[in-house]
């Protein structure tokens, strides 16, 4: 269950292409 997180980091670090 690492959903937080990855939604957190990914918010911090938007490296969605």
């Amino acid at each position: 269950l690492v959903n937080t997180l990855y939604l957190t980091f990914v918010s911090q670090n938007p490296l969605s292409s």
